[in-house]
């Protein structure tokens, strides 16, 4: 690569296991040397450890600075500074850096991307750093593992009271070493002791809870209103009888880098161990808090055999929330009541005011003459057109706009090919790639918004509803179950909302 060099970016990177002195070093290093060979340099230190290029802002603002053309190099202290990702990753890195026509200087080596060998070069010593963190970050795990059996908190955030308090000292051979220790927030132990006492009473759920400490202003774990679950989560949680336990999941990263649970792993597979931290619960009071929510267990909604004929489809008007059906108590002859309900609860336990009804053959009789009569009311044959309009003039664009994209990304390439044929100067090739890109990347923004708007219309044209209201007619009377009807209702209907003014009943009909 013949390249007069000027001007770097000089790219900084903890690594796992350093500490700052030696980013410091690092950065004394690689100036010192920018300055010798006379170049000028801008600075751009990363003060993560992610191993993911999602993770690392700093290094893609160093890759879009590159591509742009603003520098003749980059700067690292090893190879290794660029990534410890996966080998696509490494190969987004190079691409850039060879599309930019630079090198990758270190203290020791220059590296010519576009050089075959020297490619290959960098991706075994890619392959080598991968597997060298994937062993670091093996030895961490079984450091966990190990410090969980002795007891010894490794989970990070520890659960509500508890705070993890760290402590770096020397030793004699003047080495640091970091130590922790679990300790009770004493604020917090109140609140814990409060939830803890209204559950075992029996006469607050889990919800009548975060319902009293959101009234009481009291700030949740994550410094937001308090739910169901997290008084659950806590309640439940082990670490305050003592007992430490690392590995219960199984987490895998998506393709951003978060982390996210795939399975609960067999008990057999966990670490666990007893901590000497307080402990704020016996073992007879988690027994107790498990008995108490077999108890209470509700059956979840999705597990509950039979369909009810409004089931999914109604919404209350004042709230917007799904309403339920709720069966009412056994009368005496043995019958039970439905009722339709809005069952909403803000998180300071305040109800929706919506008034609910009881499922008589009045509601349903007047559920059926809306269905078959709304879809005739002009505003909503209006409304049909339009949306089945808006969809045509859509699919119309859409065609436009991928089309003039495919033309700009020709376009792109053409630009591209004459500049490594020679043709462009540097500046020249910038000066017109610039503006191609940022038409492909609106193109490509109004692509997906077209096919999002044409997504959200989801509406049956005028000759198709009313092929599919008559088929309603036709079977609605003849429907045995609940479920039928429900089948019957979900052909043609989206959404129902519901409302009530005194004794008057409103439906409001969604078609699809």
């Amino acid at each position: 690569m013949e390249r007069e060099i000027n001007n770097v970016v000089i790219y900084l990177r903890k690594s796992r296991g350093d500490d700052m002195t030696v980013l410091d070093n690092h950065k004394l290093e690689l100036v010192e040397y920018a300055n010798k060979n006379g170049w000028k340099y801008n600075v751009f230190e990363e003060v993560v450890s992610g191993e993911r290029l999602a993770n690392r802002p700093k290094m893609q603002k160093v890759l879009d600075l590159i591509e742009q053309g603003l520098y003749d190099g980059i700067l690292v202290m090893d190879i290794d500074r660029l990534t410890r990702g996966n080998m696509r990753e490494l190969g987004e890195i190079i691409e850039v850096i060879n599309y930019a026509n630079i090198p990758i200087i270190t203290p020791t080596k220059t590296y010519d991307v576009s050089d075959i060998g020297e490619n290959a070069l960098l991706g075994i010593k890619g392959t080598f750093s991968h597997m060298e963190l994937k062993k670091i970050i093996e030895r961490l795990i079984n450091g966990k593992k190990a410090g969980a059996k002795k007891g010894n908190w490794t989970n990070g955030t520890p659960p509500y009271p508890y705070e993890y308090i760290k402590k770096v000292s020397i030793d004699a051979k003047g080495k640091e070493q970091i130590w922790g220790k679990l300790v009770v927030n004493e604020e917090k132990r109140k609140v814990y002791e409060s939830i803890k006492d209204m559950y075992l009473s029996g006469t607050h759920g889990f919800e009548a809870i975060s319902f009293y400490l959101n009234n009481q202003n009291i700030s949740s774990p994550n410094s937001k209103l308090w739910s169901s679950n997290t008084v659950q989560r806590i309640l439940l949680h082990e670490l305050h009888m003592g007992i430490v336990t690392y590995g219960k999941n199984e987490w895998r990263k998506d393709r951003e880098g978060r982390k996210k649970v795939i399975k609960q792993r067999d008990k057999s597979e966990w670490s666990t161990g007893v901590g000497e931290h307080e402990k704020l619960k016996t073992e007879d009071e988690h027994k107790k808090i498990l008995e108490i929510m077999n108890r209470n267990q509700k059956i979840p909604r999705k597990s509950r055999k039979g369909t009810f004929a409004l089931s999914g489809l109604v919404y209350c008007k004042k709230c917007g929330k799904r309403m339920r059906i709720v069966i009412g108590k056994e009368d005496k002859r043995g019958y039970r009541a439905k009722y339709l309900q809005c069952t909403y609860k803000d998180p300071y336990g305040n109800k929706c005011v919506q008034r609910g009804v009881k499922l008589s053959e009045e509601l349903f009789d007047v559920l059926y003459s809306n269905v078959i009569n709304n879809y005739l009311i002009d505003d909503k044959l209006t409304e049909m057109e339009k949306s089945s309009k808006e969809i045509d003039v859509n699919k119309v664009l859409l065609i436009q706009k991928k089309n003039y994209l495919s033309k700009n990304e020709k376009k792109l390439e053409r630009i591209m090919e004459a500049y490594e044929k020679g043709v462009y100067t540097l500046e020249q090739f910038l000066n017109r790639k610039e503006p191609v890109e940022k038409d492909i990347e609106k193109l490509k923004n109004e692509v997906i918004n077209l096919e999002e708007e044409i997504g959200k219309i989801r509406i049956l044209n005028t000759d198709e509803l009313e092929d599919r209201i008559k088929y309603f007619k036709n079977n609605w009377n003849k429907a045995t179950t609940p479920k039928e009807q429900n089948d019957l209702l979900k052909a043609i209907v989206n959404k129902i909302y519901y409302n009530r003014q005194d004794d008057e009943v409103d439906l409001e009909i969604i078609y699809l």
